[in-house]
């Protein structure tokens, strides 16, 4: 587990690939978007077209590994936005990162088992420093 302080991550991500529904007040018709991410605190949503931070969301999914029938549900709220990958997290796609406000107890624990034993996101991408040149 990470850290709680100074807005640091509770849980650590899982790189998964699902498909999302997100419901909002600002659009008529249900969403459905690929996630890449996610922990039992919140979801990566992968998306050119996103909400503001703040903006509060129902997002609903079949966990990793679990049949079609055990959907979670949580109310969410956008707390990050990516329109293109940041140079120092090449790893992570455009879109919007959701923070569970609500998830009921049996739900984050059917979360929490699916991702037992799955691996965490890639790593940040980074390229090491050139090598100096000695004379000779």
């Amino acid at each position: 587990m990470e850290q709680v302080s100074g807005g640091k991550r509770r849980s650590l991500r899982r790189a998964v690939a699902l498909e999302c529904t997100l419901q909002s007040e600002l659009w008529d018709e249900e969403l459905q978007l690929p996630a890449s991410n996610l922990s039992t605190d919140g979801i990566w949503i992968e998306t050119p077209l996103t909400l503001d931070p703040g903006e509060e969301l129902i997002v609903s999914f079949t966990p990793p590994g679990l049949p079609d029938n055990q959907v979670v549900w949580a109310a969410a709220k956008v707390v990050r936005v990516a329109p293109e990958p940041r140079d120092d997290d090449l790893a992570q796609s455009p879109g919007m990162g959701l923070k569970f406000t609500y998830c009921s107890d049996d739900h984050r624990h059917t979360l929490a088992r699916s991702l037992l034993g799955r691996p965490p996101r890639l790593p940040i991408a980074r390229v090491p420093p050139p090598l100096a040149a000695h004379g000779g």
